[in-house]
């Protein structure tokens, strides 16, 4: 069996000329699982030359104009994760739970909140919409921070992006919404 072989930042390419024949083999090769080793690796100079290349080893840094992106759409209260984070709380009893009513977890699964852009309607069973305006501060590949304005009152919020179709989002003048996961929805 004769093998050439050719480099390439996106594939590594095998071809094996048989007998009875020829076959080729691509094996698909991401430079970003590389990390900061990509830019010893021949095969990445291109991705590293342009990094807004999917393969690239160093995505550029999030901008806040793009802060709410991974955040866009239709979100729901997930009760049972809800209750999981709640669990992993110092202020966990589980006689709470116990006592609570099964009104609370229908009320819990029927709040939601779309984000649009930089604006948030939050809505709640008996209770009118809420309409809430962002103007994103920091944002990193997970987290994004913004004051929102909500009914003439600025707050500060983080919101973090959990395994990319759970959130959850955290004030900065009450822990009300702290154990609260959202899943995505649409």
């Amino acid at each position: 069996m004769k093998e050439k072989r050719y480099k390439s930042p996106i594939a590594a390419i095998s071809v094996a000329t048989l007998i009875a024949g020829s076959a080729v083999t691509v094996q698909a090769f991401d430079c970003s699982e590389l990390g900061t080793l990509a830019q010893y690796d021949p095969r990445c100079s291109e991705a590293i030359s342009k990094p807004d290349s999917p393969s690239s080893p160093v995505a550029p840094a999030p901008s806040p104009a793009d802060g709410m992106k991974p955040f866009q759409g239709r979100w729901r209260v997930s009760y049972e994760r809800s209750l999981a984070a709640f669990k992993q709380s110092p202020e966990y009893s589980p006689e709470q739970f116990e006592t609570m009513p099964p009104m609370a977890r229908l009320f819990l699964e029927k709040m939601e909140a779309r984000i649009t852009g930089n604006e948030i309607a939050l809505s709640m069973p008996g209770a009118q919409e809420i309409a809430i305006s962002c103007a994103v501060t920091q944002v990193s590949e997970t987290t994004t921070l913004a004051n929102c304005t909500a009914k003439g009152k600025t707050v500060e919020v983080a919101f973090k992006l959990i395994d990319g179709e759970y959130m959850n989002f955290r004030l900065s003048n009450s822990d009300d919404a702290d154990y609260l996961i959202w899943k995505r929805v649409e």
